[in-house]
């Protein structure tokens, strides 16, 4: 998926042609929020990556209906997204757990 697909996707949701220029925006939150969650780097410029594609519409789906100031819905792909991170697995494949959740280690105090 590019990003202009992306954004052809989430007007299409929203039923809004007239937030187009403020979608790209929202893909470019999307990537920021993505990266600080995985500590990654992504160039999204010609394609997004493959397996991150729901990460990418959760993200800007969120974004869009806050910008709406539509809090049910922005919340509803709120809770999309962060079942869609837990899926992924990137920081300790075959776990079924939060990394960022995890207990502090016992430093034997």
């Amino acid at each position: 998926m590019t990003p202009t697909e992306l954004n052809t996707k989430v007007a299409s949701t929203l039923h809004r042609a007239d937030l187009t220029t403020q979608i790209t925006g929202f893909i470019g939150d999307a990537k920021e929020r993505i990266e600080r969650r995985f500590g990654v780097t992504l160039d999204i410029t010609t394609d997004i990556p493959a397996m991150t594609e729901l990460l990418f519409y959760y993200a800007t789906m969120q974004a869009a209906y806050e910008y709406l100031n539509d809090g049910d819905n922005a919340r509803y792909y709120s809770d999309r997204w962060e079942l869609e991170c837990d899926r992924q697995n990137v920081l300790n494949p075959g776990t079924v757990t939060d990394n960022y959740a995890a207990e502090p280690p016992n430093m034997g105090v």
